[in-house]
């Protein structure tokens, strides 16, 4: 079973950064409510962020700095969210005022940040035309990281190869892409090739805790059952760290299946 929240959240944070335009001078309640927002985030104080920013966006709502910023508070509450319903909540939020800033004024960070979302919510298609459509404004290892995922999502582990080797070729050190290469090549039962570039991984991040797991998934396809589950407990400590239930869970079921 894929799980891809994991993965997803990090590619919707990696691009939740806006850098808003300037407020318009002759609109000072719509200039005091937005500073206020943005302020509000830089501390972390996110309620009162969405109320300065809501407030900005009904004086100006065609303000595509109100509606980016607004996108990205829901994406980081999303993110802090344990409860899965109140989390997609959050992400639907950040959708709507996305797609209200992409109306307004297209850009790279919407155009990203709309990819990763789609992406979640399972829309692999349209996630690929927003990836491909930043790429036609300025093209980056974001972009190649999310169309390989979406194609990755849609079982074209093949296609999914070719973008992340393109984001390779862009950052040689992008570990992002060595990983999803090796977790395609798992799902593609070509073992030795899986097993090669998550030990890459592990060479740049010896705690990568989803290179650990899938490489306990590796040696335990491959009837390698002592190096399946000394991988498998290095990735549960690391999950277990996490809070993450889900996967420790997972590993656990590998673990009994072992002993």
């Amino acid at each position: 079973m894929k799980n891809k929240f994991a993965a997803i959240i990090f590619l919707i944070l990696a691009v939740s950064m806006v850098f808003p335009q300037p407020a318009l001078a002759e609109d000072e309640d719509f200039s005091e409510h937005l500073e206020k927002g943005i302020e509000y985030s830089k501390n972390e104080n996110y309620d009162s962020a969405l109320n300065e920013l809501e407030e900005a966006v009904k004086l100006n709502p065609k303000s595509s700095s109100a509606n980016e910023e607004l996108c990205c508070v829901y994406v980081v509450l999303a993110g802090k969210q344990t409860n899965a319903i109140q989390r997609r909540a959050y992400f639907k939020k950040a959708e709507y005022y996305a797609n209200k800033a992409m109306e307004i004024l297209p850009n790279t960070v919407i155009c990203r940040l709309l990819g990763a979302l789609t992406c979640f919510f399972g829309r692999y298609d349209q996630s690929i035309a927003y990836y491909k459509k930043s790429m036609q404004i300025s093209p980056s290892i974001t972009d190649y990281n999310g169309i390989a995922e979406a194609y990755y999502y849609l079982d074209k582990y093949d296609r999914s190869i070719e973008y992340y080797t393109r984001s390779i070729a862009a950052e040689p050190d992008d570990i992002d892409a060595y990983f999803g290469i090796g977790r395609c090549y798992r799902q593609m039962k070509e073992y030795q090739q899986a097993m090669d570039y998550l030990h890459k991984v592990l060479h740049m991040n010896p705690n990568h805790a989803q290179a650990l797991y899938n490489l306990g998934q590796v040696y335990y396809a491959t009837n390698r059952y002592p190096e399946a589950r000394e991988y498998f407990l290095r990735a549960r400590d690391i999950f277990k760290k996490q809070n993450s239930v889900y996967f420790t869970k997972k590993v656990d079921e590998y673990l009994r299946k072992i002993e």
